[in-house]
């Protein structure tokens, strides 16, 4: 037997079974003591000469869960410090990372906004304290669960820097020597992967995430193993004791960088394989050093179990031992090691390897995949690997004195822009999408990868594997669909109007994409794009264009440019507008047909029909009025409606019939949503798509006229994404 197969099977299983349960809500408690009851009969049941290493990882594996749920509970029921001043603007000291700052006298933390205002350093801040969220929007960052990991719940909305500590620190001195002599985006770039200064990642996290390079980003093995490397190589005259040296530049750098779960990872790793060459006891296993880089990071953090860094780090590492290591060796065999094919072909098996093994996660939580990627790795990884220790060298030199880091710089300014062009031209590849990962769907497309392991190591024959990986992929194919009918999520898009109507057979509509027009905030790309990609929703049959409003219209563009769409649908052209020019230009450019609708018009999608009910074919210029208003029927019955930001002068003139669902026309304005709309409409429930804003949205006068109606009332600024569905 490999040294591959024992136990990994059955601990996945039970680390499995722990998430799925942490997922479903499990109580800790109960968890607790299903775990201590299997982790008896697993130690009563075992052979007196079989007890030890194996009984202990067991009973490790069936520990970590609980320990991780408990320890989250733990920090979600202990009272925060700063409750009571939610909603108020406050001013408060602590040490700044730029993304959090800790707070002085207290044991408590919260996230700064934006993210990279505030310097690492000791500050005195002013800003309003406000409650942090869980994901807001399909593909939305749950904020508060990572907050929670942190120890913390609250968002700081920053005003002011009052007071920040002046005196230069060594990691000042570095970063200047890092980034001296570079350009902006180069030096930014320089920041993130050699210093891991997250904060200042802006646009480069989501390019280099759709071209699947995230992982560079992320300092971890490739970062220490250059690390590492150099070290050893440097004290190679020490010895055996100079890897004593590499384990503790292996622990420093993480300690000095700040712990994530990848790095501490490769941390762990490093330094454990440091110490058993230093021992002369020989390289060890990397199954075994995972293993206990998994359980020393446990031990400490357990609810990094659930953390999606974690789980992909480690997932990584597991694929390449797996498939990448023993492909690697194949590909090697016979040829001269200097053989540019075979570091082509093992390089590609690694990098697929790591790609493949976390596919299911990274669909779950960004809604596609970048099937280029393995390759798109050949180019980047090499020139990450050359920048690494470029930045170092450089940073350490900066550190000396500036002027020695000058001509380092001018090497790592064309490397720099090189993998900024290899991340911009690959984020423009073609992208893959699979709706609704979940537990049972990621389980079965384990269950299909996972006999292939055996299969190259020669312990299973190949036509064995396939069967089993074609009943998985048989399994997965019959799970019956979860869509039976319609389905209209109204995005929170802060004060803006964002609608996706999913209609059975495959037809996905867009009404309206948000926006900011007091702000450079682009909500198409944040909110509306990852909404669409997490819906697993690849391209849209119609995009609607109520009016043009920049809170309706200004994601549109961006949608676009991204989304491939059959036809964009107007209501009347709006020349002058700047929202309306730039959507009419994209459209052009994109090759996009543009669609009047005026009432009266219908538009079937299978057993959905979309009715035009406003506007009319002369204008009135009003461009609330003048809104394009729609009425979707399911089989035969009205069921929504959604009305733009008209106004109760126009909602007289509509011929509607009772309905179950209603988007508030103009975010619940006063001037809106009036008496004889709720009269002819009867509508059951009513969404109002709301933000932050200073026109007191929406009004209550509304919000009373919808209580007398006994309608139900859901609001994104409360809510999130609200879902409708049809009752019948």
């Amino acid at each position: 037997m490999t040294p591959f197969v024992p136990w990994s099977v059955p601990a996945c299983l039970a680390l499995l079974a722990g998430i799925a349960a942490h997922q479903l809500g499990v109580p800790a408690a109960v968890t607790c003591s299903v775990s201590a009851i299997v982790a008896a009969l697993l130690v009563a049941s075992s052979p007196r000469r079989r007890r030890g290493l194996r009984t202990l990882a067991w009973v490790a594996c069936l520990a970590v869960v609980p320990l991780g749920q408990l320890r989250t509970e733990q920090r979600a029921a202990r009272p925060d410090p700063l409750a009571p001043l939610e909603g108020r603007r406050v001013e408060l000291a602590g040490r700044s990372d730029g993304r959090l700052l800790h707070l002085d006298g207290v044991s408590a933390l919260v996230a700064l906004r934006p993210t990279g205002t505030v310097p690492r350093a000791r500050v005195r801040v002013v800003g309003r304290l406000e409650p942090a969220h869980g994901a807001r929007n399909p593909g939305g960052f749950d904020e508060l669960a990572w907050l929670r990991r942190l120890g913390g719940s609250q968002l700081l909305r920053i005003d002011r820097v009052t007071a920040s500590v002046t005196s230069r620190t060594f990691r000042d001195r570095v970063r200047d020597g890092v980034t001296g002599g570079l350009e902006d985006e180069p030096a930014q770039l320089m920041r993130v992967l050699v210093l891991g200064e997250r904060e200042v990642a802006g646009e480069l996290r989501d390019r280099f995430a759709r071209a699947g390079l995230a992982h560079l980003l992320a300092l971890s093995g490739l970062h220490l193993g250059v690390l590492a490397g150099a070290v050893a190589v440097l004290l190679a005259p020490l010895g055996p004791v100079r890897w004593t040296f590499v384990a503790a530049t292996a622990i420093g750098f993480a300690l000095w960088i700040g712990p994530t779960p990848s790095l501490v990872r490769a941390a762990v790793m490093t330094s454990l394989a440091a110490a058993a060459l230093g021992l002369g006891s020989g390289r060890p296993g990397p199954i075994a050093v995972l293993a206990a880089a998994a359980g020393a990071t446990l031990v400490a953090r357990p609810d990094w179990l659930f953390d999606l860094g974690f789980q992909l780090s480690y997932l990584s590492i597991l694929g390449i031992v797996a498939f990448g290591a023993p492909l690697a060796r194949r590909f090697a065999a016979g040829r001269a090691a200097r053989d540019p094919r075979t570091w082509v072909a093992a390089s590609l098996a690694v990098s697929t390897s790591a790609w493949a093994a976390g596919l299911p996660l990274v669909l779950a939580a960004f809604g596609e995949a970048s099937p280029l990627a393995p390759v798109v790795n050949l180019a980047a990884v090499p020139i990450a690997s050359v920048l690494v220790p470029l930045g170092l060298a450089g940073g350490l030199l900066g550190a000396a004195h500036p002027l020695l880091a000058v001509p380092v710089g001018w090497l790592t300014e064309p490397l720099a822009g090189l993998l900024l062009a290899t991340a911009e031209s690959a984020a423009r590849l073609p992208a893959v999408g699979w709706s609704g990962v979940g537990p049972f769907g990621s389980a079965l497309y384990w269950l299909s990868v996972a006999p292939w392991a055996w299969t190259i190591r020669d312990r299973l024959r190949p036509w064995r594997a396939a069967l089993v990986s074609l009943v998985a992929l048989s399994a997965g194919l019959a799970l019956p669909e979860t869509q039976r009918g319609p389905q209209a999520i109204v995005l929170d898009v802060g004060q803006g109007d964002a609608i996706v109507l999913r209609l059975p057979g495959g037809n996905d509509l867009l009404v309206d994409g948000g926006g900011t027009p007091f702000g450079d905030y682009d909500v198409g790309a944040g909110v509306v794009v990852p909404a669409l990609r997490a819906l697993g929703i690849s391209d849209l049959e119609l995009v609607v264009s109520t009016h043009a409003d920049l809170d309706h219209a200004e994601g549109l563009t961006t949608v676009l440019r991204e989304v491939p769409s059959a036809a964009l649908g107007i209501g009347h052209a709006a020349p002058g507008e700047p929202a309306w020019e730039r959507l009419a230009a994209v459209a052009s450019a994109e090759g996009v047909p543009m669609l009047q609708l005026r009432r009266g018009q219908s538009l079937p999608f299978g057993e959905a029909v979309v009715h035009v009910v406003h506007p009319t074919a002369t204008p009135s210029g009003v461009p609330n009025d003048d809104s394009v208003v729609l009425r979707v029927d399911w089989r035969g019955r009205p069921w929504l409606l959604l009305a733009g930001d008209v106004s109760s002068t126009v909602e007289r003139t509509l011929a509607l019939p009772p309905l179950e669902a209603l988007l508030a026309p103009h975010h619940g304005s006063g001037s809106s949503t009036g008496s004889e709309l709720l009269r002819a409409a009867r509508p059951k429930v009513v969404a109002i798509s709301v933000g932050r804003n200073r026109y007191g949205h929406p009004s209550p006068a509304v919000l009373g006229r919808l209580a007398d109606a006994g309608a139900k009332v859901l609001r994104t600024d409360q809510d999130g994404a609200i879902r409708l569905s049809p009752a019948w």
